[in-house]
């Protein structure tokens, strides 16, 4: 079965990896905002969040656009479902 090809103006939807939850170390301004500072994985491996470039604000939680060093990435925090927030990342897997 041939697939049709995509046509202009049109994207391939990319699986986005599997869902981690992760350890987090937020600094938390005086205003309450939560500025993540390390991102530690289940393995160990622990990675420095450079910078926040932009937050989403979900309906279940919220979305991170993070830098750890060269590279971005998304940060997701899950506010329900849980009792308390869980943060996790999305890996290639």
């Amino acid at each position: 079965m041939d697939e049709e090809p995509l046509k202009r103006g049109h994207r391939a939807m990319v699986a986005t990896g599997k869902r981690t939850y992760v350890d987090v170390i937020l600094r938390i301004g005086a205003d309450g905002t939560e500025t993540p500072q390390f991102i530690m994985l289940p393995d160990g491996r622990t990675y420095e969040v450079s910078r926040v470039t932009m937050r989403t604000r979900l309906v279940d939680g919220e979305v991170l656009s993070i830098q750890i060093g060269l590279h971005m990435t998304s940060l997701w925090k899950e506010a329900r479902g849980w009792g308390r927030p869980r943060w996790y990342v999305k890996l290639r897997g």
